[in-house]
């Protein structure tokens, strides 16, 4: 087992303000068959006033 870690950070500005934005983090063990699990979080903004909206959970994931 080894420790598993992502961050992965989007945003979306139109011209004149901000449209949308995404954070998800996970973090976890990945075994040798590439195969991850642990906890994640995944955060999203939207809108000039970021009205926010946060999610909480466990993943399951695959490395190909």
């Amino acid at each position: 087992m080894e420790f598993y870690s992502m961050l992965m950070v989007e945003s979306d500005f139109s011209f004149q303000e901000h449209q949308a934005s995404s954070q998800i983090i996970r973090l976890g063990l990945e075994n040798s068959k590439k195969a991850q699990f642990g906890i994640g979080r995944n955060i999203s903004q939207t809108g000039s006033t970021f009205e926010t909206d946060i999610n909480f959970g466990l993943f399951i994931g695959k490395k190909f």
